[in-house]
C-alpha cells in the first residue's frame, strides 16, 4: 500500500470545498428563516465576544469569560452591534481591546438540523462551545457559563427561539466524553454516535475548522495523528486555523443501549427525530451494515467537489440510507413510518397551491420524493393537518411510533452478546432508565401519559363524563371526546379513557392536558351518584390549578438519580356520595412523585386519614406554609357549609400533625 503523505495544498483545496459547503447550508438557513439565522450565526459570535454593560449576556466583572477565535475585525463587530443594537451607536465600546485578548473558545458551531432540508421554525440552534479547559481559571469558564446562559434566556425572550449552548473541553471532546445526562444533552449516553452526528451535522460558525473536515476519509487512527502532526511542523501558520476534535472509526455495539435509552427518552417530546435516529442506530449496528460511516460519505462528496445542497445535506443523506436499509430488510411498515416521520419532521407542507417564497429547496426536495415514494395528495394534505387530528387518530398514530421503539429496541438487544460491555456510565444509566421507566411504567393507580406528536398539545373543546354501571354494585365513568375537528368529515362522540372513580378519570384528562377551564367545555350524563357537574368542573378546576400537567412538568438528572418520593397530594372527601360530607363516608387521594408521576387512590375516610399520616410524613414538610404549597383539601362545591367544612379541616389537620394550619386553609377555601 502507497504510504500517505502530508499535502498542504490537499489541505487548503478542502478548506475551500467545506466554506463552500458551509456557505450552502448558510445560505439555506437564512432562506428558511432569516432573522434566527441572522441571530445565531452574525449577533451570537459577536456577543460571545465582548462583554458590555446593556448587551444580552453582559456579566458583571466576566470580561475573562467571552471571546471567540477568528470572530473578525473590529469594523466587523461594530458593524453588527451598531445594526442589531443601535443605542449603542454613540458608545465608545473598545472593540479592538478584546480581539486582541486570547480568545476563549476556540471553536464555534451549531449542531443538528439547521441549514437542512429538516429545518423548521421550532428548530433549536445547539451551539457546541468549543474551548480549551486546562488552560483558563475556572472563573473565566464560569463566566462564560453565565454569559451563554443570559443570551439563551435572551434569545428565547426576544425571539422565541431556543438556544442551547454546550460548553465542551477540547479533550473531553477528543475522548468522547460528553458530560452528565441532563434535559439536552445526552451525556455517556452516546459517545461515537454523537460524535458522528457532530462530524455530520455541524455548521461551522466561527473559530477554527474542525481538522477531520479537511482531510481524507477513512485514513484510520494512526495516519491521522501522522497528518495533525506533520502539519504542525510543515505549515505552522496554517496550522493554528485548525481544531483537533477527535478521529471517528466506527460505532461500536457497547453504545446501544445507551443511545437507545437516549433516543426512548427524547422520543416523548420529538418523536419523529428520535424515530430517525433510533433507525440509523439499527442501521450502524446490524450485520450487514459494512460501512462507511454517513459522516464519511457526506464528506466525501463535499471534498469530491459535489455543489449542489440536495447532494450535501447531511439529513437527507441520514433519511435516504435508512429508508434502503429498511426497503433491503423488507420491512415495508418501518419504511412507511418512517417516511411520515421524516415529512412531519420537515414540515414541508406540500399543497395544491403555490410553494412558499423561501423555502423552494424544501418544496423540490418533497415534491421529488412524493414521485418516488408513488405518495398521493391526499395523504400529504392530511400529515400537513396533524395538528388538528383528533385525540383519538393521533393515539393511534403514537401506538405506532411505540411499537417501532419497542421492537427495534427488542431486535437490537437480542443480537447483543452479554459479553459487550456497556459503555453508558452507572449515573447516566439510573437517570435514562428510571425516567422512562417513570414514563412508560404501568403500575397499580399510576395514570399514564400519551406521548404527544405535535407541537401544539391537543386540548378538548367538549369533554363528556358519562356514569355506566357493570354490575354486581360495581361501576365506572367513561371520557368522549366530544370536540369537533376540522378533519374529521362529522362529529362524532370518541371514547378516550374509563375509570371507577370520577376523580381519577378528572386526574388524568388534567395530566394529560386535555382539559383546560377557559377552553374546555365539560357535559355529565345524569346519573344516580352524588357527583353534580358544578362539583366536577369545580374539581377539575382544582386538580388543574394544582397539577401542573405531566408536559410541562420537567425533572433533572438529579431527581431520577435519587429515590422517587412524595411530592404533592391532594384530597378528596365525598366526592361521589348521595349525601355528602354527613358521614364522611370516602376520600379520593391524588399525588404527584419526584419523578412526575401521577397516582390516584380510593379508601374509606377514616383508612384514608392513616394514609394520609403516612404520605404526609413522606413530603418531609418543613413548616406550614410548605405544607399549604404541597398539601390541599377538596371539598365538593355543592355540600360545603362553613360548620361542616370547619369540621373536616379541623380532624384532618388535626390527623396530620398540623392543626393550627386548617384555619388560613379554611379562610381560603371561604374566600379565597
Amino acid at each position: 500500500m502507497e504510504e500517505l503523505r502530508f499535502d498542504i495544498h490537499q489541505i487548503q483545496r478542502n478548506k475551500k470545498l467545506f466554506f463552500n459547503y458551509n456557505r450552502l447550508r448558510m445560505e439555506h438557513a437564512f432562506a428558511q428563516d432569516p432573522e434566527k439565522a441572522a441571530v445565531g450565526f452574525d449577533i451570537i459570535p459577536v456577543l460571545l465576544s465582548v462583554n458590555e454593560v446593556d448587551l444580552p449576556g453582559y456579566v458583571s466583572r466576566g470580561d475573562s469569560g467571552c471571546g471567540v477565535y477568528g470572530v473578525g475585525s473590529s469594523y466587523r463587530l461594530r458593524n453588527v452591534i451598531q445594526e442589531y443594537f443601535p443605542e449603542t451607536k454613540f458608545r465608545n465600546i473598545p472593540y479592538q481591546r478584546y480581539l486582541v485578548r486570547k480568545p476563549l473558545v476556540e471553536s464555534l458551531f451549531v449542531l443538528g438540523s439547521i441549514g437542512t432540508v429538516a429545518q423548521t421554525d421550532q428548530s433549536d440552534f445547539d451551539f457546541w462551545v468549543c474551548v480549551d479547559e486546562p488552560r483558563w481559571s475556572g472563573r473565566a469558564l464560569e463566566a462564560l457559563r453565565e454569559k451563554t446562559r443570559r443570551i439563551s434566556h435572551w434569545c428565547q425572550s426576544t425571539f422565541n427561539m431556543d438556544v442551547h449552548f454546550f460548553i465542551l473541553d477540547l479533550d473531553q471532546i477528543r475522548r468522547n466524553d460528553f458530560g452528565r445526562v441532563d434535559e439536552e444533552s445526552s451525556g455517556s449516553s452516546q459517545k461515537n454516535f454523537l460524535k458522528e452526528e457532530c462530524y455530520r451535522t455541524m455548521l461551522f460558525v466561527s473559530g477554527k475548522i474542525p481538522f477531520w473536515w479537511v482531510v481524507p476519509s477513512q485514513l484510520g487512527q494512526d495516519t491521522y495523528d501522522a497528518y495533525w502532526r506533520a502539519f504542525a511542523i510543515e505549515a505552522p501558520l496554517d496550522f493554528v486555523d485548525f481544531v483537533d476534535l477527535g478521529y471517528l472509526k466506527e460505532v461500536s455495539k457497547t453504545e446501544f443501549l445507551g443511545n437507545a435509552l437516549w433516543q426512548l427518552s427524547k422520543g416523548i417530546k420529538d418523536p419523529f427525530k428520535s424515530l430517525l435516529k433510533m433507525a440509523m442506530m439499527e442501521m450502524y449496528l446490524s450485520s450487514t451494515f459494512r460501512g462507511p460511516l454517513l459522516c464519511d460519505v457526506l464528506k466525501d462528496r463535499v471534498l469530491g467537489g459535489k455543489r449542489f445542497l440536495k447532494d450535501l445535506d447531511p439529513y437527507l443523506l441520514m433519511v435516504e440510507r435508512v429508508l434502503d436499509f429498511y426497503e433491503k430488510e423488507h420491512d415495508i411498515g418501518a419504511v412507511e413510518l418512517l417516511r411520515k416521520a421524516f415529512y412531519l419532521k420537515s414540515n414541508p407542507m406540500l399543497t395544491r397551491a403555490r410553494r412558499i417564497r423561501g423555502r423552494e429547496y424544501k418544496y423540490e426536495v418533497f415534491k421529488s420524493l412524493m414521485r418516488q415514494w408513488k405518495w398521493r395528495l391526499d395523504l400529504v394534505e392530511d400529515l400537513n393537518q396533524i395538528e388538528n387530528w383528533s385525540y383519538s387518530k393521533l393515539l393511534q398514530f403514537s401506538k405506532e411510533i411505540n411499537r417501532f421503539f419497542s421492537t427495534t429496541y427488542r431486535r437490537l438487544s437480542e443480537n447483543l452478546r452479554s459479553t459487550e460491555k456497556q459503555e453508558i456510565d452507572e449515573y447516566d444509566l439510573t437517570v435514562l432508565g428510571r425516567k422512562l421507566f417513570a414514563l412508560f411504567s404501568q403500575r397499580k393507580n399510576k395514570l399514564q401519559v400519551t406521548p404527544f406528536l405535535t407541537s401544539k398539545r391537543v386540548t378538548l373543546d367538549r369533554c363528556v363524563f358519562q356514569y355506566e354501571p357493570r354490575g354486581h354494585g360495581k361501576h365506572r365513568w367513561v371520557l368522549y371526546d366530544a370536540s369537533w375537528y376540522s378533519t374529521e368529515r362529522k362529529r362524532k362522540k370518541q371514547r378516550i379513557f374509563s375509570a371507577d372513580r370520577v376523580v381519577r378519570a378528572a386526574a388524568w384528562l388534567v395530566n394529560n392536558g386535555l382539559y383546560d377551564f377557559h377552553r374546555t367545555t365539560v357535559e355529565m350524563i345524569p346519573n344516580p351518584t352524588g357527583v353534580t357537574l358544578n362539583d366536577l368542573i369545580h374539581l377539575l378546576k382544582h386538580i388543574q390549578a394544582y397539577f401542573s400537567p405531566a408536559y410541562y412538568y420537567g425533572q433533572n438528572g438529579k431527581a431520577f438519580y435519587e429515590t422517587a418520593r412524595m411530592e404533592k397530594i391532594m384530597a378528596i372527601v365525598d366526592m361521589e356520595e348521595l349525601e355528602k360530607l354527613s358521614k364522611w363516608l370516602t376520600m379520593d387521594i391524588i399525588y404527584r412523585n419526584t419523578w412526575g408521576e401521577l397516582f390516584t387512590e380510593i379508601y374509606p375516610y377514616r383508612d384514608g386519614l392513616q394514609v394520609l399520616i403516612e404520605y404526609i410524613r413522606q413530603l418531609r414538610i418543613k413548616d406550614e406554609r410548605d405544607l399549604a404549597e404541597r398539601f390541599v383539601l377538596h371539598l365538593p362545591e355543592s355540600s360545603r357549609k362553613l360548620e361542616i367544612s370547619a369540621r373536616i379541616y379541623q380532624e384532618v389537620y388535626q390527623t396530620i400533625g398540623y392543626e393550627q394550619a386548617a384555619t388560613g386553609q379554611l379562610f381560603l377555601l371561604q374566600y379565597g
